[in-house]
């Protein structure tokens, strides 16, 4: 943590070696971010690219208020977002170690193409949310944030993010009832 502490400020600094070391280290934490979303190995690629772009211009803006990996996976994935809304390539395909898993548990590949659809039409739910709300989601579903943290982050309290998070879900699950994906029975009413 020291380390990645010290190479952000170099970074900020202008440090181009520096600014390479952390995109390497952060590497993996951009693919996993971006194939949560996509599930596309050359759409993986383009955000991979994109966001080194976009931390190489913004660096010196980070203002250490949360761990630089916050930061990064915030950046990530508003720019996986963007790119599979406009691409229109939400994840649809699984790799041969999900569909084994699923097909061991008795689901088949029909359950594996109805959980594929569902994640798809999901993740096209939240593409439709507000900004915000798309910020708070992403960090708490993709990126695994607790709330302290993504309230950290993104400047709001503690408070502020459970209700968007409430709102959000009540957003989402009404949306995906009117495009008719699930049944009004399928999940608990959310007023």
């Amino acid at each position: 943590m020291e380390a990645q502490a010290a190479l952000v400020a170099r970074a900020r600094e202008g440090d181009g070696r520096a600014l390479r070391e952390l995109l390497l280290a952060a590497a993996p934490l951009v693919q996993r971010a971006s194939w949560r979303v996509t599930r596309d190995p050359e759409l993986q690629r383009d955000i991979f690219q994109e966001v080194a772009a976009r931390v190489v211009t913004t660096i010196g803006s980070f203002r250490g208020e949360c761990e630089f990996s916050t930061w990064l996976y915030r950046i990530t994935l508003n720019v996986a977002f963007t790119l599979a809304g406009r691409e229109g390539r939400w994840q649809s395909r699984r790799d041969g170690r999900e569909v084994d898993g699923l097909a061991a548990q008795g689901g088949g590949a029909d359950a594996e193409s109805e959980q594929a659809d569902l994640l798809r039409h999901t993740l096209a739910a939240l593409h439709r949310l507000p900004p915000a709300y798309q910020e708070v989601c992403g960090l708490f579903y993709f990126g695994e944030r607790d709330v302290q943290e993504i309230a950290a982050a993104t400047h709001r309290s503690r408070g502020a993010v459970k209700a968007i998070l409430f709102k959000a879900r009540r957003a989402m699950v009404k949306d995906l009832r009117v495009q008719g994906v699930l049944a009004d029975e399928a999940v608990p009413h959310i007023r």
